[in-house]
């Protein structure tokens, strides 16, 4: 694969997420034809193995910028070596190399992309997670909280009426996972009984948490030494180096009402080792407090996890949601069991940054804020396998 900007020029340096845009392609097989099929289990997962098998060796097109930027305009340049669909998904037309382009107000990417078929191999078609894994139970929950449900504002939505006396609506598909920690009245969620994170492209300053008493805890934004910030919070955060990531401190400490996140484990990718190219169904939130379903696909050591708006076919098609400008900072939760994990939060169309690869420095952050001696917590993992 070879990356390159407008005049050619290959690159081999990152991009600055504040104020450019990614491009990448992540490899995939499409299988064409097989000799023999059998079901076999791989790590947490079903497939239904081909033998003697004829693959095309296609990929996905996969782009990412913050949500305050236009969007990007997508090409293919090559139709006649595959097509492309709204996911970014190739379907191979002949062999030979692909060219994808897009372009923003920061300038072009371009990547290119060998299309090739292979005949006389084994190929693995996904079937479902295992019974009893992580990534079964995510599924499970999500299946089990929408089932006999109709999708719309009376069961997305996370009150029936809002400001000021959030009023929680009884019907919410998801209403038996606590969400208390998201805040209301701006994009931000509790990670502490007086700390917050959210993106710091876009702050906010003054909350509503709805405590699981339904009562209704305004907070703003203070600086270390407890003095007022402005109104947006700007100036108190401490973002975090290299992300878009900023930790603030409220003014008082909120109520045992309201649940700060947990987040999952560091060691969390071991129990989820087909998440990759694959994915679970995840709840999401836009600034409107509508909680959809998205299905987080890809989750890069180090890097922003993706989060896919479900395609059609999918059983969550009809209750997943899109994202705009204005969503940024709100979160995303994996639900399992009777857990909730807080995952990210949106910094871009796609996702944003999987915040336990930062947390050392998101706690050293809440030290510095002051506040009281607190720590991100996370979700205990160990009823469930590491395959």
């Amino acid at each position: 694969m070879i990356i390159k900007d407008t005049n050619g020029s290959v690159i081999v340096s990152g991009y600055n997420r504040s104020t450019d845009f990614s491009l990448s392609a992540q490899p995939m097989t499409t299988l064409v034809s097989s000799a023999t099929t059998s079901t076999v289990t791989i790590h947490d997962a079903l497939y239904l193995q081909s033998t003697g098998a004829v693959v095309n060796n296609v990929c996905q097109f996969i782009t990412n910028q913050l949500l305050n930027l236009p969007a990007l305009t997508l090409t293919n340049n090559t139709p006649s070596i595959g097509t492309v669909d709204s996911t970014g998904l190739v379907a191979l037309m002949s062999l030979g190399t692909m060219e994808f382009q897009a372009v923003g107000v920061q300038g072009t990417r371009k990547i290119d992309f060998p299309i090739s078929q292979t005949s006389g191999t084994t190929s693995n078609s996904f079937l479902s997670y295992a019974p009893g894994t992580l990534a079964k139970a995510m599924v499970d929950a999500i299946s089990s909280s929408i089932s006999g449900l109709t999708p719309g504002s009376g069961t997305q939505a996370m009150f029936s009426v809002g400001a000021p006396t959030y009023t929680p609506n009884s019907n919410l598909f998801c209403k038996a996972f606590d969400l208390t920690c998201i805040a209301q009245g701006g994009n931000a969620t509790a990670i502490s009984p007086v700390h917050v994170i959210e993106a710091a492209h876009d702050p906010f300053g003054t909350f509503d948490f709805i405590g699981s008493d339904g009562s209704v805890n305004h907070r703003t934004v203070v600086h270390s030494d407890g003095s007022p910030a402005q109104s947006n919070g700007d100036g108190a955060q401490i973002k975090i180096p290299g992300t878009d990531i900023a930790i603030m401190r409220l003014n008082t400490t909120l109520p045992v009402s309201v649940t700060p996140a947990e987040l999952l484990p560091a060691n969390f990718r071991s129990y989820l080792p087909t998440l990759n190219g694959q994915g679970v169904p995840i709840l999401c939130t836009n600034q409107f407090r509508t909680i959809f379903i998205r299905n987080w696909l890809f989750d890069p050591a180090g890097q922003e996890l993706q989060i896919y708006s479900e395609q059609s076919g999918s059983p969550y098609f009809s209750w997943t949601g899109n994202v705009i400008v204005g969503d940024s900072g709100s979160p995303s939760f994996a639900i399992f069991g009777s857990d909730v994990a807080f995952l990210t939060c949106w910094h871009s169309g796609l996702g944003g940054p999987t915040w336990i690869d930062n947390l050392a420095a998101i706690n050293a952050a809440m030290a510095t804020l002051g506040g009281g001696s607190y720590m991100v917590q996370t979700v205990d993992l160990s009823a469930y396998p590491t395959p």
